[in-house]
């Protein structure tokens, strides 16, 4: 039994869509569709139409299609594209689904220029908000599949074309302009390409999906440690604080790229293809770190300035931790008796911990007197690695920062609060450097961002 579900919008003439309905209901069997007019923005009804049906598998190919519309009407891509697909998940979550299938598009490729295109590119450059909205169908998809077991696969379709479709696309409108004379319009002067795929072959694609519910990197264990450390704090006076800690993280298991001979059958024949994935495995490895921390509270200065004080900080540690780069690491692959054979010697050092500064500091100059409290903060942190966030298997580093905030408050009273934040007061830039940490790729500014707000209570 098959539910079909369409809202049978005009962003092209509706007939056509009610044609095609009429064609699958003459050669459905009775009972076995059922058409709803239902639009995914409607969560109520969404979820009402997943408690009565209790679906097995949920096909999405339902969003907001088109580039160029996108900048005329934003609002209709996030609604859709967006909070629908959201309720969808939901729906899956809620009711049980055991497989669920979803339209991405070859846009999420966007200002890629390493041609031809492979799932291991970073997309992290979409080009218009039609492929923001399917890169973000994907992080969704895969977060749902993380936090609640979900099996969800997303098929990145490249221009589908055939019968009955939509008449935007280039193949109708040439159609329609060779059959009425006129020329083709083109686009870039005739410059051009585009890969297009026939509706015949997603339809088998999307069947087969169906069929085969993803699982999860069977090659992919968790990461153990056994954690240590050690701590002494001093207290000179009631004002001062000193304190030390040493500490320490033994690790069980690393990331490795490792190449798995998958079988597949197309058109009755066994094809062998080669897919890289990232696994883990039992290699160990340490982390040693000591920080050392200080704050003092100013008695003994003249009354405009009795509340002076500060609180420092600093972190330096070290790690063997190694993260191989999917393409420029070392790769390999997992033989019958589980050992690692390596076929491609990196030419690209392997990243370490994600998220791992060797060194940080922080320091703080606060102000406390009568209702005022303020503070002047520095924070400082050394280059780290950190995986793309579209390809948790390609190395990516962040350039070391250092950043500026202020805060105050002013207690009106007892149940009121004047609070006022700043947040990186100099525009300090976020660098990111792609696969060594020499190579500058990207410099994002963000700017100064101010906040005021009122804590009350009641």
């Amino acid at each position: 039994r098959v539910i079909g579900l369409d809202n049978l919008n005009d962003y092209y003439d509706p007939t056509l869509k009610q044609a095609r309905l009429r064609q699958i209901e003459a050669v459905a069997s009775p009972g076995l569709w059922r058409f709803e007019r239902l639009a995914l923005e409607d969560g109520q009804g969404l979820i009402e139409l997943f408690a009565e049906e209790r679906p097995q598998v949920v096909v999405n190919l339902a969003a907001q299609a088109g580039v160029r519309y996108s900048l005329e009407n934003p609002a209709a891509y996030i609604q859709s594209n967006l909070v629908g697909f959201g309720h969808v998940l939901e729906g899956c979550r809620h009711h049980g689904v055991e497989n669920l299938v979803y339209a991405s598009s070859s846009s999420v490729y966007g200002g890629n220029r390493n041609l031809p295109f492979h799932e291991q590119q970073p997309v992290n450059h979409p080009v218009s908000l039609y492929a923001a909205s399917k890169k973000a169908n994907e992080l969704m998809a895969h977060t749902y599949s993380h936090l609640y077991g979900l099996p969800a696969t997303g098929l990145r379709f490249f221009t589908v074309y055939g019968p009955w479709g939509r008449p935007d696309m280039a193949p109708m409108l040439f159609a329609r302009a060779i059959l009425a004379g006129e020329p083709i319009k083109v686009f870039n002067h005739g410059k051009m390409q585009r890969d297009f795929t026939y509706i015949d072959d997603i339809v088998e694609g999307v069947i087969r999906c169906c069929d085969k519910p993803s699982t999860a990197n069977p090659d992919f264990d968790p990461l153990t440690s056994w954690n240590y450390d050690i701590a002494a704090e001093w207290y000179p006076d009631e004002d001062t604080m000193l304190a030390v800690t040493l500490y320490a993280k033994d690790f069980t298991g690393g990331f490795e790229s490792a190449i798995s001979q998958e079988t597949f059958t197309i058109d009755g024949q066994q094809v062998t293809v080669p897919v890289t994935l990232q696994a883990t495995n039992q290699e160990t490895s340490s982390l040693y770190g000591l920080e050392l921390t200080a704050s003092h509270r100013f008695r003994n200065l003249p009354d405009m300035l009795d509340g002076l004080g500060f609180k420092i900080s600093y972190n330096i540690a070290d790690s063997d931790f190694e993260f191989e780069d999917s393409l420029y690491g070392d790769i390999g692959y997992r033989d019958a008796n589980g050992d690692f054979v390596q076929t491609n010697e990196g030419i690209v050092a392997p990243g370490n911990i994600p998220g791992f500064s060797d060194q940080t500091f922080s320091g703080q100059i606060y102000y406390q007197k009568g209702p005022f409290d303020g503070s002047i903060i520095y924070k400082y942190r050394s280059e780290y690695f950190q995986p793309y966030t579209s390809n948790g298997t390609r190395l990516r580093y962040v350039g070391d920062v250092g950043v500026w905030e202020a805060r105050a408050s002013y207690k009106v009273n007892d149940n009121i609060r004047l609070k006022a934040e700043a947040i990186n007061l100099f525009d300090a830039p976020k660098e990111q450097y792609f696969f060594t940490n020499d190579n500058l790729g990207e410099v994002n500014y963000y700017g100064p961002r101010v906040f005021f707000g009122v804590q009350a209570k009641f």
